[in-house]
This record gives structure tokens, C-alpha cells and sequence, in this order.
């Protein structure tokens, strides 16, 4: 089996694993992502791919976040037609926002193509599926987005009792979530599952660089956070909070807050009007509402919830075990997410008020001349499409406007240039003599100088769905029964920034040189460096070349590895 890492290598987005075995007469992707907000995402997201479509059998794909299933279409649109496996979640959720970026300008599909997608629903977490002759995957729960799975490859023979084994694996981390068994703290992921053994780990970096403060992980800490923003911006300053988000997760995540803010205190916001213009996000919050509600049975045969978290119930005082607590919860999600009627419903069962209203053009009572204090809540986390390019222009020019971005913004974006000017008074604004632009609905580009910026801007904190150094490293070395127990003998640093993936790098050799977890090589692999031969336990260009220096010293660890294990697998056929 042989592996090239096509996509985020020195980057955030545009995930993209290409897999082949000749023996086996395959090829595979693991994701296939957009490049978003990054210098080369024109080139990546329409130049021609590294591979031919046409000879790949299926796609793995972790979850819907278009940096992971943006290219998908495409790959349809130039002659694929197998499988893409994933959740059922991650299904409904992807077609969402593949028809919207297919309706995009520069859009690199259309909605014909959205609509040819084979998908293949993987139902049970943690069980082996077929997938090929002698190819099986195993999903585990990733914590960062309704649906999304780390997977696990398996190929060569099935094990037989009393036979070596002869199968391999390789698990690819996907995007991570820091929610961990008996530590959750966002209240719509339930805890992420830790992976089998294997032999090989991709993992992502994304926060490889960084720890977050505790208060960042603590749920009732983020609410306070959200009080004192709708205090500061609606109630002592009169003005509009505008919260750009994602349609996918951090809606949802900021509708269930400020449902629960208003609940506990609705005398003192009852009042205040909550605007939600995000179709996108509006149609994501069925899918919500109905993959919240999934159960699994958990090893011991009990019904527990598949995706949401504990937090949920303790926010509201009520007990996870307790099944008429779980009804409650149920109408909390109706109320919340669902379509009006049954929302209604749920209001009658647990006392929560339906405070958004759903819109689908600009109100005038928060871009007219007299602006009424209030929530908005629109779509275009960073700000270079969605609803909230409709509003930048007079909300910005207003020194009672209150802008906060609650999750990524790449340095280039609209959001990106916004905050760099966050911490500069606006006197100084206008001594920057800059211009931010950004595109319209209707295309046209719009021009506004940093001078005329009167907005407060900031963050929102509390909201990330990635894990942070200490949380990656948790699910690299973890504890099973007691036992230290490494996710994979060679560690593959993907999906971060040069600065990112050196930490993390860094930060796996010193626990690794704890020794508790026996060999573990790391490569922070280049888009350069061609094929990695799993198999072998080497990149080819080095097998091809048995006696060249190698530079990557990553890969000679990794060879030492692999021949250690042969070693050992020799010792036990012999006895």
C-alpha cells in the first residue's frame, strides 16, 4: 500500500490522503478538500488533480466541512463513480454545503454534480466494514463536528486464531474535537473515541502549536463570555451584536447559548430580538435536530446518545441517565433547531423560549436609519460570502455595532483583515490609509476604507472544535486498561502550518522519549516527497535509491521501525 499526502501539508485546509496498492488492483482517497482563505487556493481548488478520478474506487470521508469534502463534486464531474463512505450525518450535512458552494462564484462544479454523489452511510462507530477485497475501515467518534469519524484502514488478510497477523493499518485522524470522556465542554459533540493500535497515524496540527486556558473549555465560562458581549453591545450601548458564522456547528452551537442565556435570565433579555439570516444554516439545523436524537448501544448494551454531549443536561439541570430528562432534552433540540411546528411543541414541553427569528432579506430595523437594538446572527464566518456581506458596510460605519468572529479567519480573508484592525483605535484606523474589500451577492465588489471602520471588532472564544496541543497529544498516548498505548508506530503530521506541525512534532518526541510508549518515529511529510511505501516502512524515492543519503531523518526512523517489526513478527512464526 502506498500513500501520498496531496493536501494540507504546511496548511489548514484542502485535505486530500491518495492511496494505491497494485496487488490489489486500487486506489482510494481519504477526503478531498477545498483550499480556503490560503495563497494557493485557485490553483489547488480548479488546477488538475494529482491522480486520475477515474481509477479511484471510493472516497473515505471524515466529515462535511467543505476543506474536507469541497472537491468531491469534481471528482465526479471528471469520471468517478464509486462510493464516498461516511456517517449519515456527514451526508446530509455535506449536501448542504456542496450545493451552496456549487452556487458560489468560480464554483469548481455544479449542482448536477453535487446531485451524482454515490453515498455509502457507514451506521455503527468502532465495527469493521468491507470496502475492497481484503480492505476494511473502522470509523471511531472524531468531537469536532456533528458526524465526523477518524478512519481506520485495514488491508491484507482477515486474522485466523492461531495464524500471524498479517493485516496492517492506518488511521487518519480527521479533524479532532477536544471533548474527552468525562471531560466534555461543548454541548453538541459528545466525547471523542480513541483508535485501535496500528501501525501508521495521520493526525492533524491544526492547534499543534498552542495550549488553550482552561476557562476555553469550560462551558458555563463561554456563556459567561456571551453574557457580558450581549450586556457591553445590546444592553449598555444600545447597538447590534453581529455574530458571522459557519451554517455548520458554530450556528448551532451560538443559537443553543443564547437559547439557554435567554432561558435562565429571559426578564432581562426577553426583549431583545435574535435575527437568524443563514439558509444554509437554517436547513443544517434540521439535520441537527434529527442526528442529535441518534442512540448506539454501548458496549455494556445501553442506549446512550451517539453525538451529543453531557453538558447539555447538566446546562439545564438534568440527569443524563434519567429517560424522562432525555424527552426534555429532545424538545430543548426541537425548540432550538427545528422547523416551527415542532418547535412549538417543544416550547410547550420544556419552558424554552423560540427566540430567533428565521429571515431572508436584510430587516430594516437593523440596517435602517433607527436601528433597534439587537442579535444577528448570519451566515459567512469570514466574511467573504453568505448573508453578512449585505450588512458590512452600514453596520461597520456605526460605533454602536458590535462585530465578533467565533472561529477561524485565514490572514487574507475579510474576517482575517477585520480583526487585524480590531485592537487599533479609530483615529488610527484612518491613519492606516488601507482598504478592505470584499465581493456582493450579486458579484459586484465592494471597497471601504479602514478610516471609515467605527465598528467595535473582536473574538468570541470558547467555540473551537479543534483539539489543542495537550488534546492531540491525548489521543496520540492514551491509557487502556491501564496499559500506555500508542495510536500508531509512525506518526504522519498533516493539516497545520509550518509553525503548528514543528510544536506538535516536537512536543510527540519529547512524550515519546518518555520511553512508556515503546518506538514511535515522526515525519512532518512534504508535498515534495512523493510516495510512502507502507509496507515497507519507507518513502519510494529512498527504496529506489538503497544507498543515497537520506535527509529526512523521519523516514530512516520510520525504516527502523518497520524492520524492528518484521523482526518481531519473524520471532513469532518461528516460535
Amino acid at each position: 500500500m502506498m500513500i501520498r499526502f496531496l493536501g494540507p501539508v504546511g496548511r489548514v485546509t484542502g485535505s486530500c490522503y491518495w492511496l494505491s496498492d497494485a496487488a490489489l488492483d486500487l486506489e482510494f482517497l481519504v477526503d478531498c478538500g477545498m483550499v480556503q482563505g490560503e495563497p494557493d487556493e485557485r490553483r489547488w481548488n480548479h488546477g488538475p488533480f494529482a491522480f486520475d478520478p477515474r481509477r479511484l474506487r471510493f472516497v473515505l470521508l471524515t466529515h462535511a466541512h467543505v476543506d474536507h469534502s469541497g472537491l468531491i463534486p469534481r471528482l465526479y464531474h471528471e469520471g468517478f463513480d464509486g462510493p464516498v463512505y461516511c456517517t449519515p450525518e456527514t451526508r446530509d450535512l455535506a449536501r448542504l454545503l456542496l450545493k451552496d458552494a456549487a452556487r458560489q462564484k468560480d464554483a469548481a462544479f455544479n449542482e448536477s454534480d453535487v446531485a451524482r454523489i454515490r453515498w455509502k452511510a457507514i451506521d455503527h462507530l468502532n465495527t469493521c466494514q468491507p470496502v475492497h477485497r481484503d480492505v476494511f475501515v473502522r470509523t471511531y467518534r472524531a468531537a469536532h463536528v456533528l458526524g465526523a469519524v477518524s478512519f481506520q484502514v485495514l488491508w491484507g488478510p482477515k486474522p485466523v486464531l492461531g495464524a500471524p497477523n498479517e493485516q496492517r493499518r492506518m488511521t487518519f485522524s480527521g479533524d479532532l474535537g477536544g471533548n474527552v470522556e468525562g471531560r466534555e465542554f461543548l454541548p453538541l459533540l459528545r466525547h471523542r473515541m480513541n483508535p485501535d493500535p496500528a501501525d501508521f497515524v495521520v493526525v492533524e496540527s491544526t492547534y499543534g502549536d498552542r495550549v488553550r486556558p482552561a476557562g476555553e473549555e469550560d462551558f458555563e465560562a463561554r456563556l459567561d463570555r456571551l453574557r457580558a458581549a450581549v450586556d457591553e453591545a445590546v444592553i449598555h450601548r444600545g447597538g447590534i451584536l453581529v455574530l458571522p458564522c459557519f451554517g455548520v456547528d458554530r450556528t448551532q452551537e451560538i443559537l443553543l447559548d443564547l437559547h439557554l442565556l435567554f432561558w435562565r435570565q429571559l426578564d432581562r433579555y426577553g426583549d431583545v430580538p435574535v435575527y437568524l439570516h443563514a439558509p444554509l444554516a437554517a436547513r443544517a439545523n434540521e439535520v441537527y435536530a434529527r442526528g442529535l436524537r441518534r442512540k448506539a448501544r454501548t458496549r455494556r448494551g445501553e442506549l446512550r446518545p451517539l453525538w451529543l454531549s453531557k453538558v447539555i443536561y447538566a446546562a439545564l439541570g438534568r440527569d443524563p441517565e434519567n429517560l424522562a430528562d432525555e424527552t426534555f432534552i429532545e424538545a430543548v433540540l426541537a425548540t432550538v433547531f427545528a422547523k416551527a411546528a415542532e418547535a412549538a411543541v417543544g416550547m410547550a414541553t420544556c419552558g424554552l423560549p423560540r427566540l430567533h427569528h428565521i429571515i431572508d432579506q436584510p430587516p430594516t430595523d437593523v440596517i435602517g436609519l433607527q436601528p433597534h437594538p439587537g442579535i444577528l446572527v448570519t451566515g459567512g464566518g469570514m466574511c467573504e460570502g453568505g448573508p453578512i456581506v449585505a450588512y458590512l458596510d452600514t453596520l461597520l460605519r456605526r460605533d454602536t455595532t458590535t462585530l465578533l468572529f467565533s472561529g477561524y479567519a485565514g490572514r487574507s480573508t475579510v474576517a482575517g483583515q477585520l480583526l487585524d484592525v480590531a485592537d487599533v483605535s479609530v483615529q488610527d484606523r484612518a491613519r492606516l490609509g488601507e482598504e478592505i474589500r470584499w465581493t456582493l451577492r450579486e458579484g459586484s465588489e465592494h471597497v471601504m476604507p479602514t478610516g471609515a471602520i467605527r465598528a467595535s471588532i473582536g473574538r468570541l472564544t470558547g467555540y473551537s472544535a479543534h483539539a489543542d496541543q495537550a488534546s492531540l497529544l491525548g489521543w496520540l498516548f492514551h491509557e487502556f486498561d491501564g496499559q500506555p498505548r500508542a495510536a500508531g508506530r509512525t506518526v504522519f503530521l498533516t493539516h497545520g502550518n509550518e509553525t503548528a506541525r514543528r510544536a506538535l512534532a516536537a512536543a510527540v518526541e519529547d512524550k515519546v522519549a518518555s520511553g512508556i510508549f515503546g518506538p514511535v518515529s515522526v515525519i512532518a511529510p512534504a508535498s515534495t516527497d512523493g510516495e510512502y511505501d507502507l509496507d515497507r516502512g519507507a518513502w519510494k524515492a529512498d527504496l529506489d535509491e538503497p544507498f543515497a543519503t537520506a535527509d529526512d531523518v523521519g523516514g530512516l526512523r520510520a525504516r527502523i521501525v518497520w524492520l524492528e517489526d518484521q523482526l518481531v513478527r519473524a520471532r513469532r512464526r518461528t516460535g
